[in-house]
């Protein structure tokens, strides 16, 4: 598992991703260009812990996405509140 990522009996996870259409790609190369950005609270609680806002892990992120003939582009960068920022590339659905 990750250093830093949600683990324990009970996880909490809550986000928000906003995107908006800015424009369009030529016919050939793909279809709409979109800018976003998300927003994330989360955390994991063992059992009996109480659940502390102080423990909430907050995070966000700010996008640009492409929609192209192999699946959506994404280009972006996050960050997580104590613990750094991360740039992202992806290519392809994200589950």
């Amino acid at each position: 598992m990750p250093a830093d990522s949600l683990s324990n009996k009970t996880v909490a996870l809550g986000r928000v991703v906003m995107a908006h259409r800015i424009g369009g790609m030529p016919a050939a190369l793909g279809g709409a260009v979109r800018l976003g950005f998300s927003a994330e609270l989360g955390g994991g609680f063992g059992e009996g812990e109480a659940v502390k806002f102080s423990k909430i892990k907050r995070s966000g992120s700010a996008f640009v996405a492409f929609d192209t003939r192999f699946g959506p582009l994404y280009f972006g960068a996050g960050a997580t509140q104590g613990a750094g920022s991360t740039f992202y590339l992806f290519l392809g659905p994200i589950w």
